[in-house]
């Protein structure tokens, strides 16, 4: 996680004013992609800590609460959707269950 967040750090203190407009346009696409696949982590980690009861354990009321004050999620009510919509839950014997249809 320290190289995540150095990495992190130096992309938002590198100077951006000696990319050409190229560049900028690929390293705009590039830290997007970047943004959705560290995203898609975060929601089979949310998943795990939800499976694991995790919110409760740590005392707090409700998955959204503690995506909210532990978590610091901005829009935990849309990332819950997201989440839904996207991520890999397990049955009770911990097998994936499968895709249900979208309608």
């Amino acid at each position: 996680m320290q190289e995540l967040h150095r990495i992190t750090t130096e992309l938002q203190t590198v100077d951006l004013t000696q990319c050409s407009d190229a560049e900028i346009v690929d390293v705009a696409a590039e830290t997007e992609r970047a943004i959705a696949r560290l995203t898609f982590a975060g929601d089979r980690q949310l998943v795990e800590a939800t499976e694991r009861d995790l919110p409760r354990k740590t005392g707090h009321r409700s998955v959204i609460q503690f995506m909210t004050h532990r978590l610091r999620v901005a829009h935990p009510m849309r990332r819950r959707d997201q989440m839904s919509a996207t991520a890999t839950f397990p049955n009770l014997t911990g097998e994936p269950l499968p895709e249900s249809p979208q309608v």
